[in-house]
């Protein structure tokens, strides 16, 4: 009961307190249902946008012959015609913007070109930002020799892939031995003398090496793998899509060993 003369507040209304409970309702319930709601990503039109603009814009480091450049420093080489040739087959020009190797992968994140190319590798330090198409080039370590040597030994440029890997070379080259050189120049002259019988190097040197010396033999069998491919921002996955389809196409039809005879030789 009430005092006499006095107010019954168990009877008084108390809007105040039911409006903020029903505020922490209602917003609970409303970031329930916002949260429940996926998100949808924006469209990729990073195909579409090439083919209207008509042109692939690619970043390149031109420091690596017969990549990227020639023996005269001419914009030249297999990764450049690969990249024009994957630009037809998309039906666009190519536009390359040469940058240093060291900032290749940051200029591409800040979209200052569409892809990325020349002597890149699945780097699996950049997989938060960049995807990779399949790979147009093995440029893994092989092994070259005269069979006309008798000897056994095999040259390796001091500080290489092959002499950080020369443990796991030895085992899978059994019944050679290894001699290291200062540089890989001195490998050669070494195998053009006929010193060593043979040398393990990567394959691009390889080929380049037959060019001039005929009776050296190439393994066709990669003794480690360096896949080079095309790199994208991951949100690109149409561009990559049809990179891929590209590079597969041109893999078929014999383009890719046509340019490898042309550069890599």
């Amino acid at each position: 009961m009430p005092m006499s003369g006095g107010i019954d507040f168990s009877r008084a209304p108390r809007p105040a307190f039911w409006l903020v409970i029903g505020l922490v309702i209602g917003s609970a319930a409303g970031a329930a249902l916002w949260l429940g709601v996926p998100r949808r990503s924006p469209p990729d039109l990073s195909l579409q946008r090439i083919r209207e603009a008509g042109v692939l814009v690619i970043g390149i480091d031109p420091s690596y012959p017969p990549f990227e450049v020639d023996n005269n420093g001419r914009l030249a080489g297999y990764d450049i015609d690969i990249a024009r040739e994957v630009g037809r087959r998309l039906g666009v020009q190519v536009r390359f913007v040469t940058v240093d190797f060291g900032s290749l992968f940051d200029g591409l994140e800040v979209r200052k070109y569409d892809a990325a190319i020349g002597g890149v590798s699945p780097y699996p330090e950049y997989a938060n930002m960049l995807d990779y198409s399949v790979p147009y080039f093995d440029d893994g370590l092989v092994l070259v020799e005269k069979p006309s040597v008798p000897m056994r030994t095999l040259g390796v440029e001091s500080g290489s892939d092959a002499d950080l890997n020369a443990d796991a070379l030895r085992a899978r080259l059994p019944g050679y031995s290894f001699q290291q050189f200062e540089t890989q120049d001195d490998v050669r002259a070494a195998l053009g003398r006929g010193t060593i019988r043979g040398a393990i190097v990567d394959a691009a040197t390889a080929s380049q090496w037959t060019s001039t010396m005929s009776d050296l033999v190439v393994h066709p069998e990669r003794l480690t793998s360096v896949p080079f491919v095309i790199a994208v921002r991951r949100s690109d996955q149409a561009l990559l899509k049809a990179l891929n389809g590209a590079i597969r196409a041109m893999e078929a039809d014999g383009s890719t060993a046509n340019l490898a005879r042309v550069w890599l030789r």
